[in-house]
């Protein structure tokens, strides 16, 4: 699967996504997003028991708010092992915030040393979010953070159509990983409600995050689109 990234002087990001995975690119622009909207909305309309046009209109708000937090992919997959009666279903949000010098406590620690830049992002997140298991991992790509929490979120009346909003409770694995030039961060979100499901949920997110791998422009065929796969 393949999304827009940045310009051509930078890094390219490449990712391998869960077979069967259902989602949708964000580029910023209505115009270009809303044909993604509506294939992605009609393919996920009948198993979440809605309309197409529920569904579009809900897809397409979500699709502008990830858009304003600079989220550049997002969708849902399955995923299921031995100790599963069945599939369990997963979202995923891919986002590429930027880095600039002096908006961030992360921007000066960007450093060759990958590790240092992991244990500052360790450090803030644990401060923003305390009851959350955090931690500095080693991926393929270099070092991240890999956060673990467990909460809920409500849907509102306005998208379950129920008179009162609908809370459900959330398993979250989340990465960030610094780019090598240095100019952003990949952060990799993936959530599930199942409780039951989260270990096969999280060992899932564990081998997406660990796909993460960059490319210079000249490594890239020229018939090839600058992608996120």
């Amino acid at each position: 699967m393949t999304t827009p990234t940045k310009p051509k002087s930078m890094p390219r990001l490449l990712i391998d996504l869960p077979p069967g995975f259902a989602g949708l690119t964000i580029t910023g622009d209505d115009e270009q997003d809303t044909p993604s909207v509506a294939d992605l909305a009609a393919r996920i309309a009948r198993p979440a028991g809605r309309s197409t046009e529920q569904m579009a209109e809900y897809v397409g708000l979500l699709a502008s708010l990830m858009a304003d937090n600079q989220a550049r992919l997002f969708g849902r997959f399955a995923t299921s092992d031995q100790h599963l009666p069945e599939p369990v279903v997963a979202n995923f949000v891919l986002a590429m915030p930027e880095l600039a010098a002096g908006d961030s406590d992360v921007a000066g620690h960007i450093a060759p040393n990958g590790s240092v830049v992991a244990a500052q992002l360790e450090k803030i997140y644990r401060k923003r979010h305390p009851a959350a298991d955090v931690r500095v991992v080693e991926l393929a790509v270099g070092p991240a953070m890999v956060a673990a929490t467990a909460g809920e979120y409500r849907l509102p009346p306005e998208v379950t159509g129920q008179s009162a909003p609908i809370v459900r409770p959330e398993f979250k694995a989340e990465f960030q990983i610094p780019a090598p030039d240095g100019s952003r961060l990949v952060v990799i979100a993936v959530t599930t409600d199942s409780e039951a499901g989260w270990p096969a949920v999280a060992a899932e997110a564990m081998r997406i995050a660990n796909s993460v791998r960059f490319e210079e422009p000249d490594d890239v065929p020229a018939d090839s689109p600058d992608a996120t796969r």
